[in-house]
């Protein structure tokens, strides 16, 4: 019966060990998981900005070129080519 006992109490202590250790890297999961979360949102975040800039840019440049075509400075305004 002295057998039966300890053997219970070292199964106990066992369980309650593993059982703490489980909510520690659980834990840990969770704070891994969520701070690779973020920097995937950092990362999207700053990648979307260069996207766009990469885009804008050259838009607004032939916008600019083109606006500059449309004003001929050697015609004054209201006349038209021959």
């Amino acid at each position: 019966m002295k057998i039966s006992t300890a053997l219970r109490t070292s199964i106990d202590q066992r369980i309650t060990a593993l059982e703490k250790e489980i909510a520690e890297v659980e834990s840990t999961g969770e704070r891994v998981l969520y701070a690779t979360l973020a920097l995937a949102l950092l990362a999207a975040a700053v990648l979307s900005v260069l996207s766009t800039r990469s885009v804008v840019r050259p838009l607004n440049a032939v916008v600019d070129a083109l606006g500059r075509g449309r004003r001929r400075p050697d015609r004054p305004s209201g006349t038209q080519a021959p």
